[in-house]
């Protein structure tokens, strides 16, 4: 009977934890650091910023206290690297986006990185 009575009460912890979980991306799921084209396209945003903007935010914010977001496209720095460089690159023309933590980042394009980088992929 405790058996029982244990296992009823586990269950309904189990039940009761996973109906409180938030819904939608959280930075533990993988689709948190990507944005494709269709969600991109779905959002009905006029430039990539304004796609981050809208759909990952958090994305623009200096998560690791190590310095700014960087931008890349074809594994090169955008001209100044900075966020606002994504206000040039029209919607339409991405084919997804991703980022990348700072810890990933700096192994990928070094100390520039250290903040995050958000990655641009077109079409």
């Amino acid at each position: 009977m405790r058996i029982r009575n244990f296992l009823l009460a586990s269950l309904t912890f189990v039940i009761a934890a996973c109906a409180s979980t938030p819904q939608g991306p959280s930075e533990s799921d993988a689709t948190y650091y990507t944005l494709t084209s269709v969600e991109i396209e779905k959002a009905n945003v006029p430039t990539a910023y304004e796609a981050v903007d809208r759909l990952r935010r958090k994305w623009f914010r200096d998560m690791t206290g190590q310095g700014d977001v960087v931008v890349y496209m074809n594994n090169q720095k955008l001209n100044t690297g900075a966020k606002e460089e994504l206000r040039s690159i029209p919607a339409q023309d991405i084919a997804s986006l991703e980022y990348l933590k700072g810890s990933d980042a700096v192994m990928r394009f070094g100390q520039d990185a250290k903040g995050g980088a958000i990655i641009v992929n077109r079409k």
